[in-house]
């Protein structure tokens, strides 16, 4: 798995509207929203080399945002979602309020995951906004094979921003499926 398509899910996090029913993703092989997969790493993190239980104390309006990305196998999506990464990362990086970033990774499932923390819910909708963060979310069609969702959450109403403690919330997810 290269770095960048791990990297990019971090561009569809937050993504817009789908015609498909708000679900929580589920597939016949196993892997789900809800739960991690076996063989899930942290690939990457900023503002918390080993993840998020290592984050500092957050502010009261601290934005929790996580992503659940099924990706398609096929070399030209892999290509896109490779292609897309670059630019989205370097906004993500400039972007105001962003406070920290977990990315995992799955082989088994080709899934990724992120997790990001902003300062603020408009910080995070300033990112969501962004040149290269639209571009990628009008071509996710591209990369998603169906059963990816995002959430967000107020970082007071989670235990921890353990994996352990978000993954378990996409069982709430009543937004859109992509």
């Amino acid at each position: 798995m290269k770095r960048t398509f791990v990297l990019l899910s971090l561009s569809l996090g937050a993504c817009g509207a789908s015609e498909e029913a708000p679900a929580p993703a589920a597939s016949g092989d196993g892997c789900v929203a809800t739960a991690l997969a076996a063989d899930t790493v942290v690939v990457a993190g900023v503002g918390a080399p080993d993840g998020p239980p290592t984050w500092p104390a957050l502010p009261d309006t601290a934005v929790v945002a996580s992503t659940y990305l099924r990706l398609q196998s096929s070399g030209e999506s892999l290509q896109t979602f490779d292609q897309l990464s670059g630019a989205v990362i370097e906004e993500l990086f400039r972007s105001p309020g962003m406070l920290g970033v977990s990315i995992t990774g799955s082989m088994s499932c080709n899934t990724t995951r992120t997790l990001t923390v902003w300062a603020t819910q408009a910080d995070m909708f300033r990112f969501v906004a962004s040149g290269a963060h639209v571009a990628a979310i009008g071509r996710v069609a591209e990369v998603s094979r169906g059963g990816s969702i995002t959430e967000t959450w107020p970082a007071n109403d989670l235990p921890s921003l353990d994996w352990a403690d978000v993954v378990p919330r996409f069982s709430e997810h009543d937004g859109p499926v992509y």
